[in-house]
């Protein structure tokens, strides 16, 4: 890249190209196999993050698109990209966790306890068993 890009130009690109790969996942998101889905989905993803570090260099006075910038800005969207992915596995592992514990399906789980957040239920139900535990000596 060159150092005369102007950052405004290169949100405006990557805005659209946001736009387009967001519809192309909605629209014909069902066709693909679970991969490509999961790769479109982390490209979708990824360049959200990186408009939104964008517009805020944008507004910190930043004008260009530097080599240096555009590197800062790579490293943060991975590390964004790397902390909302481990926060998905914790996720699904507390939906397993929630499903084992109670011996239904999260559907149900959901249904019985309608407000109660996942994270709770499951520690709920372990100081349940802790405390009966306790008591039973």
């Amino acid at each position: 890249m060159a150092a005369s890009t102007k950052l405004d130009k290169v949100i405006d690109d990557k805005t659209q190209e946001f736009v387009e790969k967001r519809g192309k996942l909605h629209s014909t998101g069902a066709t693909f196999t679970p991969a490509e889905k999961q790769n479109l989905e982390n490209e979708v993803d990824s360049l959200e993050i990186e408009i939104k570090i964008l517009n805020d260099l944008l507004t910190s006075g930043e004008k260009y698109y530097t080599d240096n910038v555009k590197d800062v800005v790579a490293t943060s969207v991975q590390r964004k990209l790397d902390a909302k992915q481990k926060e998905k596995q914790d996720r699904y592992s507390l939906i397993a966790q929630a499903e084992k514990q109670y011996g239904m399906p999260i559907a149900q789980i959901r249904q019985k306890y309608r407000n109660v957040p996942l994270d709770q239920l499951v520690k709920k139900e372990s100081l349940y068993k802790k405390l009966l535990k306790t008591l039973r000596g």
